[in-house]
């Protein structure tokens, strides 16, 4: 069990990294266009994409001057993952994770 902790903890990792990296490419699509959703941004509103080792779901919420990206496991391996289920970044740079309380970032 401590093991499995240890990699699920290691993992999260991957999440963090995939939302921080998703941020900047909004951030300097905000840069180029303005706005967060443009069309021509490479990450738009509503899209959703998989980490890297396909152990988190990103989701993209976008509006004209805001952005929300989740991170929601999918893998079974982090689908076990009670202490932090889920993250979140938003434009402002909050960071909140699920369960509320648990200091995930």
């Amino acid at each position: 069990p401590s093991y499995q902790n240890s990699v699920r903890k290691a993992y999260r990792a991957e999440a963090m990294d995939a939302l921080l990296d998703t941020a900047q490419r909004l951030e300097r699509c905000f840069t180029s266009y303005g706005t967060y959703d443009n069309a021509s941004c490479p990450v738009v509103n509503g899209s959703t994409f998989n980490t890297g080792k396909a152990n988190y779901s990103i989701a993209v919420t976008s509006a004209p001057a805001t952005y929300s990206l989740t991170a929601t496991p999918i893998s079974a391996q982090q689908l076990k993952d009670t202490q932090c289920a889920s993250f979140t970044l938003t434009n402002t740079g909050a960071k909140s994770s699920t369960p509320a309380g648990n200091t995930c970032w």
